[in-house]
């Protein structure tokens, strides 16, 4: 049941996203690193540049020896290199805690990464330089609350790269964040 869940997620991505994208088994993703081991109740998604300038990316979740389980990254077909993605770390939960995440190229120097997670209930940005493996801190976007209302995670979070900006789109809120500088900065996008 779960291949078809990630096989559904996969085919859902591509056409959004733009990119080569797939979700494989969380078993077929392990490999004896030192640093922890896969969180099984995740997906791994894989991203490629369709121009073939960067490097294809491996992003899955893996529990850390301090004990949190963050999203980590890879080149898919290297096993040494990982680099902890998402910094702020579930410790206890049930089922993964990213609920949705999207990478797109930022020209030839790394990647634009977005995810949401449910036990922070708000959607993160990095950038990842390729060349040196290493990315940006984590910023936090939250969707406007009302009154009453405990935050929810967003359910999508997608990256639109223009020729003038990048954009971040939170769903179902519809709340959306612009930046002008390739994801130092952000504002929140008025049409």
């Amino acid at each position: 049941m779960c291949r078809i869940a990630q096989l559904v997620i996969c085919l859902v991505c591509l056409p959004w996203y733009g990119l080569s994208a797939s979700a494989e088994s969380p078993a077929m993703a392990q490999y004896g690193d030192s640093s922890g081991s896969v969180e099984r109740s995740c997906p791994v998604w894989q991203f490629s540049d369709p121009q073939g300038k960067l490097p294809a990316i491996k992003i899955f979740a893996q529990a850390w020896p301090d004990g949190r389980i963050d999203l980590a990254i890879s080149q898919p077909n290297e096993n040494q290199v990982i680099t902890r993605l998402s910094l702020q770390g579930a410790t206890a939960h049930e089922g993964c805690d990213f609920v949705s995440l999207h990478a797109i190229p930022g020209g030839d120097w790394g990647w634009h990464i977005a995810w949401s997670s449910r036990q922070q209930a708000a959607a993160f940005y990095a950038r990842l330089d390729a060349q040196a493996w290493v990315s940006s801190p984590p910023k936090r976007f939250s969707s406007p609350v009302k009154d009453g209302q405990h935050p929810a995670p967003p359910q999508q979070v997608r990256l639109i790269l223009s020729p003038q900006d990048l954009h971040l789109q939170l769903a179902p809120s519809q709340a959306s964040f612009v930046s002008d500088d390739e994801g130092r900065t952000w504002q929140v996008w008025q049409e």
